[in-house]
């Protein structure tokens, strides 16, 4: 984990070189644009490899775009995983190393080390995200914004057009956090949901484990 940690930040720090020259001068709000930031990275299970997430700014769109890129441990080889007009997150290499899964879009996607054969894994209406492997690379596990007397994804669709359609907007709450930074808590919960990537199907963990606890309570 150490050496995992002590690769990125030389990866960070190479890449602040190459993206400013070395001269002393004062850093301005086009320096700032320019910037690009490092987020989220995995390692290759036999630890040649690194894939990270590279954040790009323009001023003009008002925006930016993260795209993935890997490199080899030795800093050498740079190149880019994918670079679409959408944002890629989340790189996660699969046990055997073969391939590499990432989010775009709310949904959990897949791909060889070079880009192709790129095939969607999730098709949540409420979305995946936060994920990880199994150790056998045939599940993944991952989270999603549900309400929780929901049991299916068409309730949950339901639910949000209606509050959509509806005329009333305020909010009663009667517990503290009820807002993180500039995101209101809202009605809906995070539930772990597992995934079977051979046949694409998932199931809510939080709501079988509700459904069991239920039924020894009855």
């Amino acid at each position: 984990m150490l050496r995992s940690a002590n690769k990125y930040f030389l990866l960070s720090f190479i890449i602040t070189i190459l993206i400013f020259p070395q001269t002393k001068r004062a850093i301005t709000v086009d320096d700032l644009w320019a910037m690009k930031r490092i987020g989220s990275y995995s390692v290759s299970p036999d630890g040649k490899t690194l894939a990270y997430t590279l954040t790009s700014y323009t001023f003009e769109a008002n925006k930016g775009n993260t795209d993935i890129y890997l490199i080899d441990a030795d800093g050498k080889n740079l190149r880019v995983l994918k670079n679409s007009d959408k944002n890629e997150n989340e790189p996660k290499f699969s046990p055997d190393g073969k391939s590499i899964a990432f989010t775009r879009g709310g949904q959990i996607w897949q791909c060889n080390l070079d880009g192709s054969n790129e095939k969607q894994l999730t098709d949540i209406y409420t979305g995946a995200s936060d994920f990880e492997w199994s150790k056998d690379g045939k599940k993944i596990l991952f989270v999603s914004s549900v309400y929780p007397e929901c049991t299916t994804q068409d309730c949950n669709e339901q639910k949000d057009k209606a509050n959509e359609e509806s005329k009333v907007k305020a909010q009663i709450f009667t517990e503290l956090m009820y807002r993180h930074w500039n995101d209101w808590r809202g009605l809906k919960r995070s539930h772990l949901f597992l995934l079977d990537v051979a046949t694409g199907e998932f199931k809510d963990l939080k709501m079988k484990a509700t459904k069991k606890m239920f039924l020894r309570l009855h």
